[in-house]
């Protein structure tokens, strides 16, 4: 082996140790920057608060089963089941907080409300028109008119809206 061989090969053997160096020293800092994060995050402990529009839950094959967000209308929280279907809905919006079920075509059957009417229960039958409501509110009938009922109000309406009972009288 002449000089040049052996000098050509002391270059090669001292570029790839200089390689091998850089690549312990970015691991090592890595190493020392994770445990310094992992003990200031131990210091603070849980953190004050998260910020998001939604937040979305799923089941462990990924379907979604439950929605708690924003949307113009109001802050919503909406449970689903395992076929998709919103089952119970809870919204605070301008107008009031709204808490209604759904059965499991996906109709709304039991809501509960706090409108500026005053609080409110209706039941609704299979189609979806309240058929009983304990408490104020404006009631818009098919045929268009429209009356409110105060907050000692209990109404039954039969299958074509008309009024079957109202208490008081």
């Amino acid at each position: 082996m002449t000089i040049e061989e052996r000098v050509q090969k002391l270059e090669r053997e001292l570029r790839q140790a200089q390689r091998l160096t850089r690549w312990f020293f970015a691991g090592f800092g890595l190493v020392v920057v994770g445990v310094f994060l992992s003990k200031s995050t131990q210091a603070q402990g849980v953190p004050d608060e998260f910020r998001a529009h939604g937040f979305v839950v799923a089941d462990d094959t990924g379907r979604r089963r439950g929605v708690f967000g924003w949307t113009p209308a109001g802050v919503i929280l909406e449970l689903e089941d395992e076929n998709g279907r919103s089952r119970v809905n809870l919204m605070a919006s301008s107008t009031g907080p709204l808490l209604a079920f759904s059965d499991a075509r996906g109709k709304q059957r039991v809501f509960l409300t706090a409108f500026s009417e005053g609080p409110s229960l209706m039941l609704a039958d299979r189609d979806g028109h309240v058929r009983a409501r304990l408490g104020g509110a404006t009631f818009k009938a098919p045929d268009g008119t429209t009356t409110t009922y105060p907050e000692s109000s209990l109404v039954l309406r039969g299958p074509n809206g008309k009024v079957l009972s109202l208490a008081p009288q």
